[in-house]
């Protein structure tokens, strides 16, 4: 009988659910819309019924499934598998990840924070392979970041570690879900990246498609801003992605300053801008870093892109069977 890992990399907009064998490929991959409706009450009921569903048209029995692996934004305990603080999920209350899902399906559940989830698949089988030490920044609906410390995941004392996402970088600047102002996730993450174009559209006289769609209050999306910037050469759309470059160029700096990692790695959705981004923050590093940290610290993209939360979640499962 083939034997599976579940891996789930549960986001503010979307669950990625993957059919992961042990050897760490995927064989089915799909995804479901995050159902926020309800304080989030429906987002595990809703991952149960997928579940379900793909395993009774794929004629796959529960005995073949080793473990699930969720990884969730938010603060984790990964000991009882209660997750808190998962503002963009809509979880106002701690919930009991684990256990739900758990007694629902029957097979050993393991949860961690989606950053560390994705670390831990880039140090597999990503990009940080040879990297004992280094930092993951996801760029999606939030921003978190997940640290490898020689060799190891770093959690921190309550599991609290990599919520970069909520340092404040624009003081009283738009509001975050975690109730604060100015967080860099309010600036820098898919939501952010509109949020700065809003900002600088009151500030310039350029001539700009985003910047006039963006005044007839459409729905821009950041993928659209980074794609002006790039390939239409939108240069208000170029304005905005120089700044959210500047944000995560200093913050990667206060990061190589603090830690001293092999790498700063970027990945989640925003991080499909790639080597365009890259570039750009990888000028700000360099401006922002203390000297003798510069040369020791690279800035990378990740190479699993949007699969790492999958991959990382399996291989938190097969670190514990």
């Amino acid at each position: 009988m083939t034997k599976y890992i579940v891996g789930v990399d549960l986001g503010g907009t979307r669950i990625k659910i993957g059919l992961v064998n042990t050897n760490g490929d995927i064989v089915q991959e799909w995804s479901i819309p995050t159902n926020k409706e309800k304080e989030g009450s429906m987002i595990l009921p809703d991952i149960v019924t997928a579940l379900n569903k793909k395993f009774e048209r794929k004629e796959i029995v529960k005995k073949s499934i080793l473990g699930i692996g969720i990884g969730v934004a938010g603060n984790v305990d990964y000991k009882t598998g209660y997750v808190r603080g998962a503002y963009n999920l809509n979880w106002k209350h701690k919930i009991s990840v684990k256990s739900e899902l758990q007694e629902k399906m029957g097979v050993p559940v393991f949860v961690e924070n989606d950053s560390n989830v994705a670390a831990l698949g880039e140090h597999l089988v990503g990009n940080c392979k040879l990297d004992d030490s280094f930092v993951l920044i996801t760029l999606g609906t939030g921003i978190g970041a997940g640290m490898v410390i020689n060799g190891n995941l770093y959690r921190g004392a309550t599991g609290c570690s990599g919520e970069i996402g909520h340092d404040t970088v624009v003081p009283n600047g738009p509001l975050c879900t975690c109730g604060k102002r100015g967080c860099l996730e309010t600036v820098a993450s898919a939501t952010g990246v509109v949020n700065v174009a809003k900002m600088l559209a009151e500030q310039t006289s350029q001539v700009s498609q985003i910047k006039d769609s963006l005044k007839e209050h459409k729905n821009i999306s950041s993928k659209e801003i980074f794609e002006a910037a790039e390939f239409q050469h939108d240069e208000f759309a170029k304005e905005v992605v120089d700044k959210i470059a500047d944000y995560l160029g200093h913050a990667s700096a206060d990061i190589a300053n603090m830690l001293n990692p092999n790498s700063i790695v970027f990945g989640g959705g925003v991080s499909a801008a790639g080597e365009f981004l890259r570039r750009r923050i990888e000028h700000y590093y360099h401006y922002y870093v203390f000297k003798p940290n510069e040369e020791a610290t690279k800035i990378k993209m990740a190479g699993l892109q949007n699969n790492a939360g999958i991959v990382g979640a399996a291989a938190l499962v097969m670190d514990e069977i």
